[in-house]
């Protein structure tokens, strides 16, 4: 099986603010970039993507193909701190609290690594049992990390370690 993790692109959203699972849309410019290098992706099985249109529309205006919406794929739920600036949540007491334990804390009213985590993985088991070949997914950085860190067997305290570009493409075999 082979998996295509695919980030979406740029966001309409001032620099350093928290936007998680805020239906923020994506530039139009960084939409047409990513045109190029999905041209390649050859015949697809299954196309699953975030249910928030930053990446329904990369599956929609760039793949233009069928693909099935899925909430597992969503990004961390920030709760309290959706939309605010990563320096205001880090001047607050719990916001401090959660840099020094993101694997375990969840933000004010949000979730936890840890649940992110759980979902995915949940996610992955059930695209194992499906016998498609080629799948693709599109999400956010949060949820393709997990899945980096769960189908390399990695420890959850790697997750902020794994890099993954706006609108890169990143290829997994088993």
């Amino acid at each position: 099986m082979e998996i295509i993790f695919i980030r979406h692109p740029r966001v309409i959203i001032d620099e350093g603010i928290c936007y998680g699972q805020s239906d923020i849309d994506c530039c139009d410019e960084a939409l047409r970039e990513m045109e190029d290098s999905l041209s390649e992706l050859g015949e697809l099985d299954l196309i699953v993507t975030s249910p928030l249109r930053r990446c329904i529309r990369v599956a929609s205006e760039v793949l233009k193909r069928p693909f099935k919406t899925d909430h597992r794929l969503l990004e961390l739920n920030f709760g309290e701190w959706e939309l605010k600036s990563w320096d205001e949540i880090y001047q607050d007491r719990q916001g401090k609290f959660w840099f020094e334990n993101y694997d375990t804390a969840a933000p004010p009213g949000g979730e936890s690594l840890t649940e992110l985590h759980a979902r995915v993985e949940d996610l992955l088991r059930n695209l194992e049992m499906s016998q498609k070949q080629k799948i693709c997914l599109i999400a956010h950085a949060g949820p393709i990390r997990s899945a980096i860190v769960h189908l390399n067997r990695l420890p959850l305290t790697d997750f902020f370690s794994i890099s993954i570009p706006m609108g890169g493409v990143l290829r997994f075999r088993r």
